[in-house]
């Protein structure tokens, strides 16, 4: 009969959570576009999303399953990544659909035009995705396959924010980002970086998620902090400021005087 010792029993509990953690981050992952697409058809429009983003981090998942492909990595992770592609694309369509074609007059062929930009842009992402297979198969050294399949996705994600934070600028608002979208962000990252330090792994590798984290709280910032305040005409100025009167209450004192 095996001991229990406590080195033993942290083994069983590490080898039980590694797993978990890894599934509960697949899992946020597979729907994080989800609370974008329903806000959008919920309120049957998509001002203040940008096209250029959610472009950005499909063509980040035909990467990466190319990369999982040729590591013959878990079929799991080709599925997240597949489905985070496809229900990015998906928002695109709405955005082409409710923005982009808007001034088409008839409905069924303002949408036949967004389906057939947003099914253009998924051929050249799947195109890419040959294109890498085709690549780490002829060239299959290291370097390449690192800088392709982990440096550039990684790369790609990042800058995907910066659209979605000029269109912010641009419209004044944040209301159109999901803050579902954020959470389940947030959660596959956590999740991710549990079960990637109870595997040991090198510090390294919670930079992408470290990064990916922060972008997402600033998105966050933007949305209900600070153009909050902006709409709802909260000053973000010193008390000090704040406390001045105002240049109408001279005028204000003076028609009282007459009355």
């Amino acid at each position: 009969m095996k001991a229990h010792t406590p080195r033993s029993v942290m083994s069983d509990a590490r080898a039980f959570a590694v797993p978990l953690f890894g599934y509960a981050s697949v899992v946020c992952w597979c729907l994080i576009f989800c609370p974008q697409l329903a806000q959008n058809y919920r309120q049957g429009n998509a001002v203040g999303l940008s096209a250029a983003t959610f472009l950005l981090w499909a063509f980040t998942g035909f990467g990466a399953v190319a990369y999982i492909v040729h590591e013959r990595g878990d079929v799991s992770l080709i599925v997240q990544w597949m489905l985070m592609s496809a229900t990015s694309l998906g928002v695109v369509l709405q955005i082409y659909g409710y923005e982009t074609f808007k001034s088409t007059s008839a409905l069924h062929l303002r949408w036949a035009q967004a389906a057939l930009a947003t099914s253009c842009w998924a051929a050249l992402f799947l195109g890419w995705l040959l294109c890498m297979l085709y690549v780490f198969r002829a060239w299959p050294a290291p370097g390449v396959v690192l800088a392709l399949g982990v440096i550039l996705p990684s790369i790609t994600v990042a800058v995907g924010f910066f659209p979605q934070i000029w269109e912010f600028r641009r419209q004044q608002s944040g209301e159109a980002y999901s803050s579902g979208l954020v959470l389940l962000d947030l959660g596959g990252c956590i999740f991710a970086m549990c079960a990637w330090i109870l595997q040991g792994q090198g510090v390294a590798g919670l930079i992408p998620y470290i990064v990916i984290i922060c972008l997402q709280l600033v998105m966050m910032f933007l949305k209900h902090v600070w153009y909050d305040a902006k709409v709802t005409g909260v000053a973000l100025v010193p008390p000090e400021e704040s406390c001045m009167p105002s240049a109408a209450a001279p005028t204000q004192l003076s028609a009282a005087s007459h009355v």
